[in-house]
């Protein structure tokens, strides 16, 4: 009950802003800062893992962060941003059978991402204020784990 609370707070506290430009300043600067967690069959319920909201550790919580940056030039808009998660999952965590395996991951997430948006001037029928977007971006994934005392990377 108490995870399913702190997720549902963590949620709605994400839709308390608005992301859309006011037509006042020219520049927007977006800053992150959250936790992080490692959805999958290491550690989490006592049971098969599974890719859900029950498989949350809140021990294995990391942190994450990102910055951004958008500049407004009439309907059109140019958007870059960053942003870096920190992942941890863990066996030991467990009372399931799979304990036994004694398996952790450790990653880091870094994604990069550029963007550009118009939107339709409000004199347009049937399209007025709609926006359309488009970007690309880049993500850098790289699992490590520990062994002998050091951290290797896991393939």
């Amino acid at each position: 009950m108490r995870k399913t609370a702190f997720i549902s707070i963590l949620f709605l506290l994400g839709h308390l802003s608005y992301g859309q430009h006011q037509w006042g300043s020219p520049v927007a600067l977006r800053i992150t800062a959250s936790s992080s967690f490692f959805l999958c069959d290491l550690g989490g319920k006592n049971a098969a893992g599974s890719n859900d909201i029950s498989d949350l550790n809140l021990e294995q919580t990391r942190y994450a962060f990102g910055a951004g940056l958008q500049v407004y030039h009439g309907p059109l808009s140019f958007g870059a941003g960053a942003f870096y998660a920190r992942l941890s999952a863990d066996d030991r965590l467990t009372n399931a059978k799979r304990s036994i395996r004694q398996l952790h991951a450790i990653t880091d997430v870094v994604e990069t991402a550029v963007n550009v948006e118009f939107t339709v001037p409000s004199n347009v029928p049937i399209l007025a204020n709609c926006y359309f977007n488009t970007g690309a971006g880049i993500m850098i994934f790289r699992p490590m784990a520990r062994y002998q005392g050091s951290l290797v990377y896991l393939r």
